[in-house]
C-alpha cells in the first residue's frame, strides 16, 4: 500500500549522505539528516544512497518517526507515501527520496528519526534476520520571511497520567475532531472501501513462550472495542473479525518482535497486511500489549495519530493501562473513526 499525497517538489541530494549496509555494520547512520524548508509548503527532496556491502540480498523496509508525520517518502513515479521498500542485490544500491511538508500548527522544527528494517532474503526464498537501524532527523519550518520558530515546550512532555482529571465526560460530536491527522490524496482522505470489512485477523503467537489464552483474550477484547465503535454508530458494522488459519487472514498480528521497527512498541504494516508485536512477556501488562494493539489496528483501517495524549492514537506511549477490563478509546478516537468511514468520496487504501 502506498499512500499518496499531491506535492510538485523538486529533487536535492542529502549533502553527501550517504548508507552502506555491510555483513557486520552499518555506516552512515552517525549523521543526521537536517532538511530546511517553510511552513505551508513542501520542501526540496533530499535523497540518500543506500548501498548493500553484503553479500546477501537485503529488502530494506523504511519509515518516518518524526513530530507531526512531517517526512514523506517520494518514488521514481513522484508518488508520495508514508513507507518505502528496496531490495538490494549484493553490491548494488537503491535510493530513499525524502520531502518535509507541515501546513498545520505553526512553523517550528520536528524531530525524529527514519526506521530502517533490514532483512536478509537466502537463496531459498526464506528470510533471515532482520536488524532495526535509526537515522536521526530534524526537518525546520520557518514562517514566510521569518526565522526557525522553536517546538513549544508544552509538546515536548506532558504528565500523562494525571492530564485530564476532573474533566466532565466528552458528549461524541460529528464531523473531524481537531488535532487529529487523517492522509489525504487531492482532497479527500484514504481509508478502506466497506466492502472489505470486517477485516479478518488471525493472530501469530508461535515460538513465544506464553500461553495461547493470554495472546486470544488480548485480540479479543481489542477487536471488541473497535467493533463495539462500529456497531453503535450510524454504521452499524464490524472493523475487524478473528479468524483461526492464517490462509483466511487479512491481517497476520506477529507476536515475536521480529517486525519491530526501532524503539516501536508495535508496528502496522498495512501494505503487507501485517502487525508487529512484542511478545506478551516484554509488554508491562497485557493492557499495555492491549492498547498498542489498538493503536496499530487504528492504523490498518487508515487513521492517523492525534496530537492529544489522551486519544488512544496520541503518537507517543500512553500512560500505562495494566488491566484489560480498563482498556478503552476516548469519544475523539470513535469521532475520528466514524467520520472516516461515513465519508462518501474518498480514495481507497492500497489502490
Amino acid at each position: 500500500m502506498l499512500l499518496f499525497l499531491a506535492f510538485a517538489l523538486s529533487a536535492a541530494n542529502a549533502a553527501g549522505q550517504k548508507i552502506e549496509i555491510f555483513a557486520n555494520q552499518v555506516n552512515g547512520l552517525e549523521k543526521k539528516l537536517v532538511i530546511n524548508g517553510t511552513f505551508g509548503k513542501s520542501t526540496n527532496t533530499s535523497t540518500i544512497p543506500v548501498i548493500n556491502r553484503s553479500q546477501q540480498t537485503l529488502r530494506v523496509f523504511a519509515r518516518p518517526h518524526v513530530d507531526d508525520d512531517a517526512l514523506y517518502f517520494m518514488d521514481k513515479d513522484g508518488k508520495t507515501s508514508l513507507d518505502y521498500s528496496l531490495e538490494l542485490k549484493p553490491g548494488m544500491s537503491g535510493v530513499l527520496s525524502v520531502f518535509g511538508f507541515l501546513n498545520k500548527g505553526q512553523a517550528r522544527s520536528c524531530s525524529g528519526y527514519l526506521a530502517l528494517a533490514v532483512t536478509a532474503l537466502k537463496k531459498d526464498g526464506s528470510k533471515g534476520e532482520t536488524r532495526t537501524l535509526k537515522l536521526p532527523v530534524n526537518l525546520n519550518f520557518k514562517a514566510p520571511g521569518s526565522i526557525i520558530a522553536q517546538k513549544p515546550a508544552s509538546r515536548i512532555e506532558n504528565n500523562r497520567t494525571n492530564e485530564g482529571a476532573g474533566k466532565p465526560k466528552e458528549k461524541m460530536k460529528s464531523g473531524k475532531p481537531q488535532r487529529y491527522d487523517v492522509v489525504m490524496y487531492q482532497g479527500l482522505p484514504m481509508r478502506r472501501n466497506l466492502s472489505e470489512l470486517p477485516l479478518r485477523i488471525y493472530s501469530d503467537d508461535n515460538n513465544t513462550g506464553d500461553t495461547a489464552a493470554q495472546y486470544a483474550a488480548v485480540v479479543e477484547r481489542v477487536v471488541a472495542i473497535w467493533n463495539k465503535v462500529g456497531r453503535e454508530s450510524p454504521l452499524n458494522l464490524d472493523f475487524f473479525k478473528i479468524v483461526l488459519k492464517a490462509s483466511q487472514a487479512d491481517i497476520r498480528l506477529d507476536w515475536t518482535g521480529r517486525h519491530l521497527l526501532p524503539g516501536a512498541q508495535g508496528t502496522a504494516y498495512p501494505s503487507d497486511g501485517l502487525v508487529g508485536m512484542r511478545p506478551l512477556a516484554r509488554y508491562q501488562g497485557l493492557g499495555r500489549a492491549g492498547e498498542t494493539l489498538l493503536q496499530e489496528l487504528c492504523h490498518m483501517l487508515g487513521v492517523a495519530h492525534s496530537e492529544v495524549s489522551d486519544d488512544i492514537m496520541f503518537h507517543r506511549a500512553r500512560a500505562y493501562t495494566y488491566s484489560l477490563d480498563k482498556l478503552g478509546v476516548t469519544v475523539r478516537d470513535k469521532q475520528m473513526l466514524i467520520w472516516l468511514y461515513s465519508q462518501q468520496k474518498y480514495v481507497p487504501i492500497g489502490q
